[in-house]
């Protein structure tokens, strides 16, 4: 076999080796093109229905069946007003309907979610009910300065819940960060910034 037969052409392999290195660069690029944009709040808060929200979601004023207002200042942003709930008892299985009031003490840049820890007698057993503020649908970054807001959730007590009085714990968090007490003086807190705002009764 002559030399020239044997001799294999170099430029197809250039060429591949040339698109090979170049796709993470077109990754990158078109990748960048469709990330999502930072969103503009004051737009997006300008956009929010409130009117169909007012009287359910936003409220005029204290509501009068708070029989207690707590009141709990989390860092100047979020005031924690208390909580009513909708039938004296529950039985293991059954549905509870929990509201919680807030006042928005600043324009908020976060979107803070709420932990809820429903601890039993003695802390033997505790109902979670972590969530976003009204099912996601009013998050604490569209909440705006002196609104008063209501966020209900509903939870069903789990069967194998004891019988007894579990107390009613709640606060704001992103990740491993909570919100904070600037007045743990002048309420029912455990010193983890968790705030006491209610009792659930669990009986037959």
């Amino acid at each position: 076999m002559s030399e020239q037969t044997k001799r294999v052409p170099k430029i197809p392999y250039l060429v591949a080796a040339a698109v090979l290195l170049a796709l993470p660069a077109v990754s990158y690029v078109v990748g960048a093109f469709n990330a999502p944009r930072p969103m503009n709040l004051t737009r997006t808060r300008a956009s929010v229905n409130r009117e169909s929200m007012r009287g359910s979601v936003l409220l005029a004023q204290v509501p009068p069946q708070l029989s207690e207002v707590v009141p709990a200042n989390l860092e100047n942003k979020i005031e924690v007003l208390g909580m009513t709930v909708d039938k004296p008892m529950a039985p293991p299985g059954g549905r509870v309907e929990l509201t919680f009031y807030f006042r928005a003490l600043d324009n908020i840049e976060e979107d803070w979610q709420i932990f809820m820890h429903g601890d039993g007698v003695n802390n033997v057993y505790r109902i979670h009910g972590d969530h976003y503020p009204v099912d996601g649908k009013y998050t604490t970054d569209l909440w705006q300065k002196g609104e008063i807001i209501a966020d209900k959730l509903v939870k069903y007590i789990p069967l194998d819940a004891p019988v007894g009085r579990y107390d009613i714990w709640i606060g704001f968090y992103i990740g491993d960060i909570r919100l904070k007490l600037t007045n743990a003086d002048k309420v029912q807190t455990d010193g983890t910034n968790r705030i006491k705002v209610g009792v659930v009764n669990v009986g037959m």
